[in-house]
């Protein structure tokens, strides 16, 4: 049997590489998306803080109205120090924008971009599936896959990793990275609480930042980064006695707070690629670097990794992903 031939074959099913896909198809190109789960995300409880910008790009791949009924708009930004009198405050209004960003559930976000890429035409979802092996080559990309979707040996012109920060396809092609270790935890959970339903608040302790993040209504997503030490103690806690905690740091303006779901923790380094392009290769989102979340800036860059590649690449089509070149 002949071994497969795409013209971009991209490593991982998740927002970025369904984004990626979405970016890339149509115009007869062939594109594979080699994804190691076959489950969607639906039990993970983060949230991403999505970007005036990064709605925008959304809105160009079709998806933002599939997301919009999710979203939460932010409004006011205030950023504060505990201890300490006075707050800093950004207004959309002092913008003149609707909103300064919005906070969408990031179980949702993949949902929606996996299943608009699966639809997209000239898209080939190969799942369960992962990167096994890669030899790079003046005019194509080998790789070697495995899995029970996968069809062996396939070859692509561009291969591109958008597998995360472990990123199977990154360490297939050699590529190293630069890990610096904070040395903390974030700590996330669902709350219920007061205060004013479009305002996402930035607070500086003494136990590190806590964020509380917008979900519509009283619901809100915390995220409390701490030493990592000190991170199973607090996740151990119970609903109420979390919920004291964090009002304590927050203070009692947001009076009652309750827990709606279990924590989770999530071990946090600057994660940097020693290089992000080579021959026949693209790295992007947390493949090329895993930033701390406190800017949450991750998927933001990430969807400007995507759509700056699919720019280059519809640009020079005769060159790159030209159909039968």
């Amino acid at each position: 049997m002949a071994e497969p031939e795409f013209d971009a074959l991209i490593a991982g099913g998740g927002p970025v590489g369904s984004a990626m896909a979405l970016a890339l198809a149509g115009g007869g190109r062939r594109i594979a998306v080699v994804e190691p789960s076959t489950a969607t995300a639906g039990g993970d409880a983060r949230a991403i803080a999505l970007s005036a910008g990064s709605v925008r790009l959304l809105e160009a791949l079709g998806v933002w109205s599939a997301l919009a009924g999710w979203a939460t708009p932010i409004r006011r930004v205030e950023v504060s120090q505990r201890g300490h009198p006075g707050r800093a405050r950004i207004d959309a209004r002092d913008e003149a924008v609707t909103a300064l960003g919005w906070v969408v559930p990031l179980a949702r976000l993949g949902a929606v971009l996996a299943q608009a890429a699966r639809a997209a035409p000239g898209v080939d979802w190969l799942a369960p599936a992962r990167v096994h092996t890669a030899e790079p080559s003046a005019t194509r990309l080998r790789l070697g896959l495995t899995g029970e979707a996968a069809p062996g040996a396939v070859s692509a012109r561009l291969g591109v990793a958008a597998d995360g920060t472990g990123s199977p396809l990154r360490q297939a092609l050699g590529v190293g990275t630069r890990v610096h270790d904070y040395g903390q935890s974030a700590l996330l959970v669902g709350v219920a609480c007061g205060g004013d339903p479009h305002t996402a608040h930035e607070r500086f302790t003494a136990d590190g930042p806590v964020a509380l993040l917008p979900g519509g209504g009283e619901r809100r997503t915390l995220v409390w980064t701490m030493d990592r030490e000190r991170v199973d103690a607090f996740a151990s806690l119970g609903g109420d006695a979390l919920a004291e905690a964090a009002l304590a740091r927050l203070g009692r303006s947001f009076a009652p707070l309750r827990t709606t779901a279990e924590p989770v923790s999530y071990p946090l380094r600057l994660t940097v690629a020693e290089r992000t392009t080579l021959s026949r290769a693209v790295l992007v989102g947390n493949a090329a670097r895993t930033l701390h979340p406190v800017a949450a800036q991750g998927f933001n860059l990430a969807l400007r990794d995507v759509c700056a590649l699919a720019d280059q690449l519809h640009g020079e089509a005769e060159r790159w992903l030209a159909p039968g070149r």
